[in-house]
This record gives structure tokens, C-alpha cells and sequence, in this order.
């Protein structure tokens, strides 16, 4: 008798830690989500500003990251924002997708994927399709309460102009 008590308890405790562990990563899912949500809602309005905060809110001071084998900091990053974004006459599309998500107590780590479509104008003004993917690898941890990237690393990055593949 005594036995299934214990046995039950663990089960029990089990059970528990799997649907409050559970209930961690969800959290973690719609928090982070979150961030990309507003990140997105800054390109979508082409607003240098409010992307520039929204990126500085959503990263550590120390963030990197690695693309194309080449460390980026966040300094650098933001630096890009303004001419970059008078690059492209309009958005269609900014979305972030969280493929995976691993937490590890207060470290989450994410594959994103993220798809851009919009226009470009060329030096004679004359637009042109935009698109572009990207996938990514990404470190969080809780800043202030709050989840913040503190290292990314892009895996895939494509881009087209009116449908054809740009090498950079």
C-alpha cells in the first residue's frame, strides 16, 4: 500500500513538471513571438525608428550575430536601418515563424524561419519584386523578465528580384 502511494506521488510529480514545463515553453513561444510580431509591424510601416527600438528592446547589449560566417553587432545591425529600409518602396509581407523552440531553464533556443515580399526600386525608380527567406538560429534569455536575443546565427538566406535568385 505504502508503495503505490510513493509510486503514485512520483507519477503524480511527473506529470506535473510535464505539463509546467509545458506551460514554460508555451510562454516562452508567445513572448517570443511576440517580439517578432512588433519587429514585423515596424518593417511593415517601413519605420526606421520604431524598428531600430523594437530591435534594441528585443536584444542584449552584447548581442552578435553570424551571417554568411561573419560576426554583426547590434551597433552595426542598427546603423543599416535607416538606408536600408529607403531601399524598399513597400512591404507585402514581414512574418516570423518559430519552427523550434528548446528551453533550457532561462535559455530558450529557437529556429525561425522569416519571409519577406515586397518591392524595390531600382536607380531609375522603376520597381521591382522583392522577396527574400531566411533562417535562423537563435539564443534568448531573460533579461529584466523579459526575453531578449543574445546570439543568432543565420542558417539559409535567399533573396530574389522579380523572381530570379540575387548572390550577394
Amino acid at each position: 500500500m505504502r508503495i503505490r502511494k510513493v509510486l503514485s506521488l512520483f507519477v503524480a510529480l511527473a506529470a506535473a513538471g510535464t505539463v509546467f514545463g509545458a506551460d514554460a515553453a508555451s510562454d516562452a513561444r508567445k513572448a517570443i513571438q511576440g517580439v517578432f510580431s512588433r519587429y514585423a509591424n515596424a518593417w511593415l510601416k517601413l519605420d526606421p525608428k520604431q524598428a531600430s527600438t523594437a530591435f534594441r528592446e528585443s536584444t542584449t547589449n552584447d548581442y552578435v550575430t553570424v551571417i554568411d560566417g561573419k560576426k554583426v553587432t547590434r551597433s552595426e545591425i542598427l546603423a543599416t536601418y535607416s538606408r536600408n529600409m529607403k531601399s524598399i518602396s513597400k512591404l507585402l509581407k514581414y512574418s516570423t515563424k518559430i519552427e523550434r523552440l528548446a528551453l533550457k531553464g532561462a535559455k530558450c533556443e529557437t529556429r525561425t524561419l522569416t519571409e519577406i515580399a515586397g518591392s524595390v526600386l531600382d536607380p531609375e525608380k522603376k520597381p521591382h519584386k522583392l522577396e527574400m527567406l531566411q533562417r535562423s538560429d537563435m539564443v534568448w534569455v531573460k533579461d529584466g523578465g523579459a526575453w531578449k536575443v543574445k546570439s543568432s546565427k543565420t542558417e539559409t538566406l535567399k533573396f530574389h528580384i522579380d523572381g530570379k535568385p540575387v548572390t550577394r
